[in-house]
């Protein structure tokens, strides 16, 4: 499998596949928002909508709204039915499962010549000859760079700040491609940590990689600049690489983000153990979004989480038996 960001992936489609998105701001609003119908013909001087979708009866999708629809997870589960029921935490589950099981490479775009280092020991790659090509670049679409002289290459082309709010609002609309890209990247360290310990070559070449071979994204879109605490309501919250190649978390939330999040953490603190047919402690504090684990977890201290109370919902009423 080979993934890219995902914001990167859709701008590089527009360019090549559907430039007309690119004619304007306005235009890429209304592709960003799946309009592309208003656009009439939406595809570039160079496609066709068969090239984009599929021919008739062999479709990928019957609309290009599954290019900005979670794709990865999508097509992974075969979700691709984008006026179907929505994808849902189980579908995500599932194509990382997927990622995980059926495909015994994951090489990430951005980091190419690093990740691809795993197809040493999956496919047997002969390292030797191999180098050249981990820092060449086959541009396969030259003889079309003359037909979309006027297609806009950086973002900054359309009016920096449209384009913020508009990518701001598809990398919220793709929170599963984007924990699917996550999941993947760290997916890539980890087997190529296995295949270092397996093959010496492959540790030697990872440790004093030449620096002509590190390959250098192509990308002409910005970085996103959404931050922690705007992806999952945080306050001052952080991701950081433990030294397992996990993920981890950490986000301080007051109660309302608590309850109002689209997200639930694991290993937080759920209620005491009771007996049969003992209420929970204070079962008559949580209503309006407030639980037991976001005032009363033991991570919250002795007092228990202090945005929760006031003169009628306090520590001792809600949370001790």
């Amino acid at each position: 499998a080979s993934m890219r960001d995902p914001w990167s992936r859709f701008w590089s489609q527009l360019r090549y596949e559907m430039a007309t998105c690119l004619v304007n701001a306005k235009a890429l609003s209304l592709c960003v928002d799946g309009k592309f119908q208003m656009l009439g013909h939406y595809w570039s001087p160079t496609a066709h909508e068969d090239s984009i979708l599929g021919v008739p009866g062999a479709r990928l999708s019957e609309s290009p709204v599954v290019y900005l629809d979670n794709y990865y997870t999508r097509v992974l589960v075969n979700r691709t039915d984008v006026d179907g029921p929505p994808l849902t935490w189980e579908d995500l589950d599932l194509a990382k499962a997927l990622l995980t099981e059926r495909f015994s490479a994951v090489v990430i775009a951005e980091d190419f010549a690093h990740s691809s280092l795993q197809l040493a020991c999956s496919l047997g790659l002969d390292l030797e000859k191999a180098q050249p090509l981990l820092h060449t670049r086959i541009r396969p679409y030259s003889e079309n760079e003359a037909l979309m002289s006027g297609v806009p290459v950086d973002e900054s082309e359309l009016g920096e700040a449209d384009v913020q709010g508009l990518r701001t609002k598809f990398v919220r609309n793709n929170k599963f491609d984007y924990t699917l890209y996550a999941h993947a990247r760290m997916l890539a360290q980890r087997r190529l940590a296995l295949c270092t310990q397996r093959r010496k070559d492959v540790s030697e070449l990872r440790r004093d990689m030449p620096r002509q071979m590190v390959f250098q994204t192509t990308s002409t879109t910005s970085s996103i600049e959404l931050t922690i605490d705007d992806l999952f309501g945080c306050n001052g919250g952080t991701l950081e690489l433990d030294d397992k190649g996990q993920f981890m978390l950490y986000c301080p939330r007051n109660a309302l983000q608590h309850s109002t999040s689209w997200w639930a953490g694991k290993g937080e603190d759920v209620a005491p153990k009771r007996k049969m047919g003992q209420p929970i402690p204070g079962k008559e504090c949580w209503r309006s979004g407030f639980s037991w684990a976001v005032c009363c977890a033991s991570s919250h201290g002795p007092k228990g989480n202090v945005d929760c109370w006031d003169g009628d919902f306090t520590h001792q009423r809600c949370c001790v038996y």
